[in-house]
């Protein structure tokens, strides 16, 4: 049972990974539209913030990170009623 669970754990964390990732680079890339760019890399850059925002709706809204967040949950309830 625990293997299986650990397993789970693990591909929850490694797709909440991926979005961190995504919101740090947004992040970087929002600062430094708005701090220190060139004027001629300007629309490059929203066209990546755009993409990047796109990719992480994608992600945050997906099917697979549903059932994660469920089994997730459903998992940290049977753990702690058999703990108590």
């Amino acid at each position: 049972m625990w293997g299986y669970f650990m397993k789970e754990i693990k591909e929850f964390y490694k797709y909440l990974n991926k979005i961190n990732e995504l919101q740090y680079v947004i992040g970087i890339l929002d600062w430094e539209l708005k701090v220190n760019i060139p004027n001629d890399t300007v629309s490059e850059i929203n066209d990546l913030l755009g993409k990047y925002n796109v990719d992480l709706f994608k992600l945050k809204t997906s099917k697979k990170y549903g059932g994660l967040l469920k089994k997730s949950y459903i998992k940290s309830i049977k753990i702690k009623y058999v703990y108590r």
